[in-house]
């Protein structure tokens, strides 16, 4: 840890800094990683996991189950953020990512009548992460 990964206690302190306040943590961090588990407590219980292994998609219901619950925490609260992490954060955390937008209406695509669109969102992803 450190090395290849972000320091587990600083990546705790950032999101307790920026993201939480007097109810409570304000952010949902989803887990993809089927080989790297750390306590929930380290970030007020605020994790979600979805262990899947390495190159591989999540099973769809898993997916949805996914989508929906990121859905229900953004939409709970307009200061609540979530944040998706696998390995690499790259394969399941842009399927997963890409999905969000696409179900939520968050990246729109004006080229195609203002409607969701799978390019939108995957092109949002690349630039963004």
């Amino acid at each position: 840890e450190g090395i290849v990964y972000n320091n587990l206690d600083e990546v705790a302190r950032f999101f307790r800094t920026l993201h939480k306040d007097l109810t409570g943590p304000r952010y949902l961090i989803f887990n993809l990683c089927s080989d790297r588990q750390y306590a929930s407590s380290s970030f007020d219980g605020a994790v979600a996991c979805y262990p899947t292994e390495n190159h591989e998609p999540c099973h769809l219901e898993v997916l949805c189950d996914i989508v929906e619950r990121m859905d229900t925490h953004i939409q709970q609260h307009h200061k609540n953020v979530i944040a998706v992490h696998c390995n690499r954060g790259d394969e399941r955390t842009g399927l997963v990512v890409c999905c969000w937008m696409l179900y939520s209406g968050f990246c729109v695509d004006e080229e195609y009548a203002n409607t969701s669109s799978q390019a939108a969102a995957m092109s949002w992803f690349a630039i963004k992460r």
